[in-house]
């Protein structure tokens, strides 16, 4: 993923991201920027989740309830990448709706070409798994003839 767009999603959910000091880019997306949208939901939709409990127990307790639960902590996205040509997510402390999201999304992204995020399917040349529509395929194949043997 290209640098803008991984600034853009590291901007836009700042908490589910360790940031050093510096205030640098440290974390890179490694997949292609086809995927960009389908990343995109799944930290929304975590984000959404950890806000909504938050306020869930938030309105238990001004009511007087009796709650023993804490607020819910961030999730801490450890690292995004492609893997055997499917999208992987990892991330640490979470809860099965997190995991859930999670196994979604990497489902998804078998049917999502990452290169430009038209819908696509497994191709694997040589050694090399990817998830490509024809045209990134044929793309792909032209720059580099040496994979398609």
């Amino acid at each position: 993923m290209d640098q803008e767009a991984s600034r853009n999603l590291l901007e836009k959910h700042p908490e589910l991201f360790e940031h050093p000091e510096s205030g640098e880019l440290t974390f890179f997306f490694e997949c292609g920027d086809g995927w960009c949208d389908l990343i995109e939901s799944v930290l929304s939709t975590i984000k959404r989740h950890v806000n909504s409990c938050n306020e869930q127990l938030a309105w238990s307790k001004s009511r007087g309830l009796r709650i023993e639960d804490k607020p819910m902590m961030w999730p801490e996205i450890v690292q995004v990448k492609e893997k055997f040509g499917g999208l992987r997510i990892y991330a640490d402390n979470t809860d099965p709706y997190v995991s859930g999201i999670i196994a979604l999304a990497e489902a998804m992204s078998f049917h999502i070409c990452e290169a430009c995020g038209n819908r696509g399917g497994r191709s694997s040349r040589k050694y090399y798994i990817s998830t490509l529509c024809a045209s990134c395929d044929q793309k792909r194949d032209s720059r580099d003839p040496g994979l398609a043997t």
